[in-house]
């Protein structure tokens, strides 16, 4: 195993998804130490509010953010200060994990990369703490409209005779209308979000998978995903990196990528069987993926601890597809969808914990209704517009489990069949 250190930083007084910029520990150091190669790496443990290791083996097993590389150290000499590279981009990540809060601690990993020198710093203890590592931080807070309130988005989808360009803008209890995208998205869209940045999801012209990014109030052009393009897939973000999961492309397919801003990138695909018009979720740094339809309306739910895939406790009989999720306080939440065996649309509503176990929760407001997307804005989920058996819907549902209130409805036209993300 290789060698590491730690050092936990306590009370971290920064508001979640604040911007960081210019990210560095300093270190003191406590001897001369001239003995080179020195090649180290350094990461934050990926949780919310991480507890110091008490043993060996605890801190070779952390869930860790991304490595940055600290290469080619020269001398080093005692009481003089030293600074690692710059780590702004991964604990951009832990801010924004969904359990972040002002007030956590973070701890940094630096291990050995097949050196051959060696390079000590002070403790946090030593000289009455005169010479304790500090972590550098440049944040900015994000508006207020964004941390203490939240919105959501809706966008594109279709009315009863077009493929829409609407992007309208949900700041509980009122609707704005925003800038239209920038093509029809369509194909079904998908969408996730990173950083106060939504990321639209769709199957383009010629089998292309295009990528739009909305920063409210401006659209951009991003790097298109992998051939084919899929429509009806399922998407989600986990520490800083959005994913998408499944879909039609050349068929129902099990594909899944990583979209770290501006690449893509193929990871192992999601159980058997391939699925589309499925829903999916993020639950404490997991995905999860619910349903959806292969031939047959399926109940399946799986879990993406990046890369590994894991088949969960499926959902309750009948299957169903065209469904809508979020996560609301570390709990998965299914709503609505086209139930198998008896064909209908239906107002089900069931709750999914990590401990995988699922439970039958309170129906949503009729009507009853499929093709519609879900976001959570602080602690409370929504869902907005979709299709019921005879008409299409501008309904805003709020659910703060285990009741369901009916909110201002969405601008005109209704529609169905659009994603939505929140920031």
């Amino acid at each position: 195993m290789a060698n590491r250190a730690f050092i936990r930083f306590r009370n971290i007084t920064i508001l979640n998804r604040a911007e960081v910029s210019n990210v560095y520990v300093r270190f003191t150091a406590y001897s001369n130490r001239s003995d080179t190669p020195v090649n180290l790496r350094c990461a934050f443990v990926d949780e919310d509010n991480p507890d110091a290791p008490v043993t060996f083996s605890q801190l070779q097993s952390y869930n860790l953010t991304d490595w940055v590389s600290w290469n080619s150290l020269n001398s080093w000499i005692d009481g003089d200060v030293y600074a690692t590279p710059d780590l702004t981009a991964i604990l951009q990540g832990i801010l924004e994990r969904i359990g972040w809060e002002s007030g956590n601690s973070v701890m940094l990993i630096i291990e050995d990369v097949s050196s051959t020198g060696q390079k000590g710093f002070s403790s946090v203890r030593f000289s009455d703490g005169n010479e304790k590592p500090i972590l550098f931080v440049t944040y900015l807070a994000r508006e207020p409209s964004i941390i203490i309130t939240g919105r959501s988005y809706i966008f594109g989808g279709y009315d009863l005779t077009n493929a829409l360009k609407d992007c309208d803008e949900y700041t509980p209890d009122t609707w704005a209308e925003k800038t239209d995208l920038l093509s029809v998205a369509s194909g079904r869209a998908s969408s996730f979000a990173l950083i106060g940045k939504c990321y639209l999801y769709y199957k383009g012209y010629a089998d292309s998978a295009v990528c739009d990014e909305y920063v409210p109030d401006t659209w951009t052009t991003k790097t298109n995903a992998i051939k084919p393009g899929r429509s009806a897939a399922a998407a989600s973000s986990i520490s800083s990196k959005g994913y998408v999961y499944c879909g039609y492309g050349y068929g129902e397919t099990r594909t899944t990528e990583e979209y770290v801003p501006d690449t893509w990138v193929s990871k192992t695909d999601a159980p058997y069987p391939p699925r589309t018009s499925l829903a999916a979720s993020t639950i404490n740094d997991k995905g999860y993926i619910y349903c959806g339809a292969y031939g047959t309306r399926l109940q399946d739910c799986d879990e993406y601890t990046p890369d590994t895939w894991l088949s969960r406790t499926s959902s309750s009989s009948p299957g169903r597809w065209y469904l809508a999720a979020s996560t609301i306080n570390s709990k998965g939440y299914i709503y609505g969808g086209y139930r198998g065996l008896d064909y209908r649309y239906t107002s089900d509503v069931e709750e999914y914990t990590p401990d995988d176990t699922w439970t039958i929760k309170t129906n949503f407001p009729s009507p009853t209704r499929r093709k519609m997307p879900a976001s959570t804005i602080n602690s409370k989920g929504y869902i907005y517009c979709g299709e019921s058996s005879s008409s299409l819907l501008r309904d805003c549902d709020e659910y703060t489990p285990d009741t369901w209130a009916e909110k201002t409805s969405a601008p005109s036209p209704a529609r169905y069949e659009m994603p939505a993300a929140a920031i």
